[in-house]
């Protein structure tokens, strides 16, 4: 799944099964990135503000899944 944001402002929840998964977020927007499951793991890009008390939250729920954070 390819997923772009224009703009982000609240939670952003990615539940799959054995699937990659590449989120574009606006560069300079703080995100928090959270991941829960079997086997799941979440790769931040450089572009990516990562604050973990942000109200913006990423999260991948999951087994044997990878969220891609990108940001543009």
């Amino acid at each position: 799944m390819e997923i772009d944001c224009a703009s982000i402002d609240g939670r952003i929840d990615v539940n799959q099964l054995s699937s990659t998964s590449r989120i574009t977020v606006p560069k300079g927007v703080s995100i928090a990135v959270l991941t829960h499951g079997l086997r799941t793991r979440t790769i931040v890009g450089a572009g990516v503000r990562q604050d973990e008390d942000s109200p913006n939250i990423v999260e991948l729920n999951g087994v044997e899944s990878e969220l891609i954070v990108e940001g543009r």
